[in-house]
């Protein structure tokens, strides 16, 4: 649609984790990119939220609280969680450990940092821990053995948005986000954000530049 739209820009994709992003905003080594922004995140730039995203409780099939419908924080205090470094996406982590079970009194007990998703529902499979998963991605990924539970909080869930840095003015840039509001305002950006994630636990971001 961009590229069709404006064929004189050339549009790059990149595909990494939220931290990454992040730096390269502040760098001006990029354009735009999709994050998930919390309520503590520091934002690189400017951001425009698109749809809400809220997590799951990846758990064994046999674990005790799988017979749960729901489950809060507390029911995660004395269970060993696997959890991705704070680097690859620190909206996500605070708002997982300091929002979510922060205020709930709890202290997760993180006994493995899996770098994937497909390494973090292995390890829930492999008897290591709970994982989180984004509600998003959970409905196009299947692993033997597993299963999801709802994970019911107070805390405002995070917002999936496109985030450009503060002086991000040239016309390539704004030409891209006058797309992102056509498309906010019809079906399916939802889903084509959420894919990359279900592979590798990356998303995109672009570079935007006049030909």
């Amino acid at each position: 649609m961009f590229r069709e739209r404006f064929p004189e820009t050339v549009l790059e994709t990149v595909v990494a984790h939220a931290g990454t992003h992040l730096t390269a905003l502040s760098a001006r080594q990029l354009d735009v990119a999709f994050v998930l922004s919390g309520i503590r995140q520091e934002r690189a730039g400017r951001f425009r939220p698109i749809h809400s995203e809220r997590f799951l409780v990846a758990l064994p099939e046999e674990h005790p609280l799988a017979r749960l419908r729901a489950l809060r924080a507390k029911h995660l205090a004395r269970e060993p969680i696997v959890l991705f470094p704070r680097a690859l996406d620190p909206a996500v982590h605070d708002h997982l450990v300091v929002d979510v079970c922060g205020r709930a009194g709890v202290s997760p007990s993180v006994v493995l940092e899996a770098t994937t998703l497909e390494s973090s529902l292995g390890a829930v499979a492999d008897g290591l821990g709970l994982a989180f998963t984004a509600e998003s991605v959970a409905d196009l990924i299947t692993v033997r053995g597993i299963v999801f539970r709802p994970l019911m909080t107070t805390v405002p869930a995070l917002q999936v948005g496109v985030a450009w840095g503060r002086d991000a003015t040239s016309k390539a840039v704004q030409q891209f986000l006058v797309i992102i509001d056509e498309l906010i305002r019809g079906p399916g950006l939802p889903n084509a954000i959420a894919g990359p994630t279900v592979t590798n636990g990356h998303r995109p971001s672009v570079r935007v530049t006049s030909g």
